[in-house]
C-alpha cells in the first residue's frame, strides 16, 4: 500500500510537472507564431516564477523591444521621406535657366553639406542690361533652413518684380525687414 500510495503520488507529480513544461513550451510556440505574423503585442502568460517563468518574461520583453525598434523604423522611414520630398523641393527653387546678358557668362552649383540645408543662391533680372546676383546661407541646417530659405525666395523675386528700377539697397532693406518680422531670433 506505502509502495502504491509513493508511486500515485509520483504519477501524479510527474503529470502536473509535464502539465506545466508542456503548457508553458505551448505557450512559447503560440507566442512565437503570433510574433511570426507580425503581432508584436502578444505577450506569454508567465504562471510559475522558474527557468520557464523567465523564459516566458525574456520572450515578453523581447517583443516589446522588437515592437518599440519597429516603430522606430517606420518614423525613421516617414522622417527620410520627408526630407527627400524638402531635398526636392529645395532644388525646385534654384533657378532652372541662367539670364543671358551680352558680355556675361553665370554658371551656379549648390552641394549642401546635408541633404536640405539654408544655401541659396538666385539670379534676379533687374532690368534690360542688369541683373542681380543673390547668395545666402541661412543660419542651421534641415528643414527648418529649408523652408525659411523658400521663404527668403519668394520675398526676393517678388520684391524685385515689383521694384523694377534695380535699386540695390531698397531691395536689401526689405528683404531684411521681411525676415526680420517672420523670423525668431
Amino acid at each position: 500500500i506505502v509502495f502504491l500510495l509513493l508511486e500515485a503520488a509520483a504519477l501524479l507529480t510527474g503529470t502536473i510537472l509535464t502539465r506545466t513544461i508542456t503548457r508553458s513550451v505551448a505557450d512559447l510556440y503560440d507566442g512565437t507564431l503570433h510574433v511570426a505574423r507580425g503581432d508584436f503585442t502578444h505577450r506569454v502568460r508567465v504562471r510559475t516564477r522558474d527557468q520557464l517563468g523567465a523564459l516566458g518574461d525574456s520572450f515578453n520583453e523581447m517583443t516589446g523591444s522588437i515592437a518599440n525598434l519597429v516603430e522606430e523604423q517606420r518614423q525613421k522611414q516617414r522622417l527620410e521621406h520627408e526630407v527627400a520630398i524638402a531635398s526636392e523641393v529645395q532644388q525646385q527653387l534654384f533657378p532652372k535657366c541662367l539670364p543671358v546678358l551680352p558680355g556675361l557668362h553665370l554658371a551656379a552649383l549648390c552641394r549642401p553639406a546635408r541633404v536640405v540645408s539654408g544655401d541659396y543662391y538666385d539670379f534676379v533680372r533687374l532690368g534690360r542690361t542688369s541683373v542681380g546676383i543673390a547668395v545666402a546661407d541661412i543660419s542651421g541646417k534641415g528643414i527648418f533652413a529649408a523652408l525659411l530659405m523658400a521663404s527668403l525666395q519668394a520675398a526676393l523675386r517678388s520684391r524685385a518684380a515689383l521694384d523694377g528700377n534695380g535699386q540695390t539697397s531698397k531691395l536689401v532693406a526689405q528683404l531684411n525687414d521681411h525676415l526680420f518680422k517672420n523670423t525668431s531670433d
